[in-house]
Order: C-alpha cells, then structure tokens, then sequence
C-alpha cells in the first residue's frame, strides 16, 4: 500500500486475491469516481497499479486493475487490512506542536512554562487517554482522559522546575486512540542554573581617619555562576558607615 503520507502509513504488504473467487471479488468504481489508496504489486521489480480503494459515506470499493496475489508474513485477512486501511484514513490522526520543547537556562529552585498543542486531524473522535513525563524536574497540568473532536485542538502545560544546576532532559509521551501513533513521545529538555556571588577584596581596613573627615574604598560584586546575580539590597551592620547603595541592579554571569 502506498498513500500520501508514506512516512506516517508507510508500505504494507498483504496476502488479497483480486477478481477470482466470487467472495472476493471487488465492488466496482463508478465512472468518475477516484481511488483513496492506492494498491501495488510488491511481490516483482514493477511497481504498475494492480487495484485501487474508495471509500465514501455509505460503502468501500474496490476496483480490480488487474489479478495479483499480494503476501504479507502473519495474518492476511482481507477485512482487517481493509479495517487497518479505514483506520488510516478515516480515523483519528494525532499531531503535535511543537516537536520538542527547549526551557533554556532556568534559576534553580525557579519555574519555567512552555505549552504542547495536541491536535486531531483525523475523521473521528481522538481519545487521550494519559500523558506521562520522564525525567526528573519535569512536569504537566495532564489531570484526566478526554476527547478531541475532528480538528480540535488543546494546550498541555509541561513546567521545568530544576532543583539542581545542571543539564536535565526527558520525554513527555501522549497515550491516545490514534491507530498508528499510540504513543507519541515529545523531547524535552532544560538546564538549572544558579548565580554565585564573589566579592573583592574580602574586608575593607580604613585605617586611622580623624574625626569629621571621610575616606572612600571600593569593593567589587563579581558573579561565577551559570545565570544573572540580582543584587536587591546593600546594608551595613556597624555606626559611622554608609555605602551608595542606588537600587536593585543584575550581574550577568
């Protein structure tokens, strides 16, 4: 069988005998009416059009191009290829979006949210029955099954909260009635950050200074770790000090 969609069907080959025994011999197409599927000799070096397949409210069809027995390793029933076929076309299709989730850098002991879209592009109604998530300090707002309508769509919320500096990675995996894609898994991935404050020189000695004068000494707020430092305050425990503290203020890593 080829479709297409080849990447999602692929190729199927299967055991049907075409037009010569009167249980199988296929419906008729109408004049004018076209093939959903296309059915081709897998079984020599040609690939020539052996039978087509058309499906609309009320019946199947099959129309014969000509006789050829095609083999398929297992089970050969001609209704269930004929039900798989349906399915594939006719049933729910899941998708996806995006295809993987990145959180970037995040502060530890922090949260970052990104957002799935789950989307059924099929003809029938699409059930998520559960949503797991591999991998440590990942999670979703997933609470319980439901359904999607033919072009439906929902959000699903997957939050990264590292409690660790580091590199995190995962999957979150989608369970559903889509025939093909039972489970479809998304990567997900992250890194946990901290800042690390460093100060220069580690104490001031003013010396002697006489009284009513003053004397200025810098010190310097460094930053070694892997995200921005937030200062948000400067204060000095001790009489006759003071600092020009003027506000809130970020070293960058």
């Amino acid at each position: 069988m080829s479709t297409d969609e080849e990447s999602r069907f692929g190729e199927l080959s299967f055991v049907y005998n075409m037009g010569n025994d009167a249980d199988h011999k296929p419906d008729r197409l109408g004049a004018g009416e076209g093939a959903e599927v296309v059915l081709y000799d897998q079984t020599g070096n040609d690939d020539r059009v052996r039978g087509v397949l058309y499906i609309d409210d009320y019946r199947t069809y099959i129309q014969s191009v000509s006789t050829v027995n095609f083999r398929q390793t297992g089970n050969g029933d001609r209704t269930e290829f004929i039900n798989d076929i349906i399915n594939a076309l006719y049933g729910p299709i899941i998708t996806v979006s995006p295809d993987s989730l990145d959180f970037g850098t995040v502060l530890v002991n922090s949260g970052e949210n990104l957002t799935l879209t789950i989307s059924n592009e099929g003809n029938d109604v699409l059930t998520v029955s559960d949503i797991s998530v591999e991998g440590d300090c990942f999670s979703t707002d997933f609470e319980q099954e439901y359904d999607l309508d033919p072009d439906d769509e929902s959000e699903l919320t997957v939050t990264f909260e590292p409690t660790a500096t580091g590199d995190f990675e995962g999957f979150v995996t989608i369970t559903s009635s889509d025939p093909f894609y039972g489970e479809l898994s998304v990567y997900i991935c992250g890194t946990g950050a901290a800042p690390e404050i460093a100060l220069s020189p580690d104490s001031l000695n003013f010396g002697d200074v006489q009284v009513d004068d003053s004397v200025e000494q810098d010190f310097y707020i460094g930053n070694h770790g892997q995200i921005g430092l937030t200062v948000s305050e400067i204060y000095i425990d001790g009489n006759h000090f003071n600092v020009d503290f003027g506000g809130e203020f970020t070293v960058e890593a």
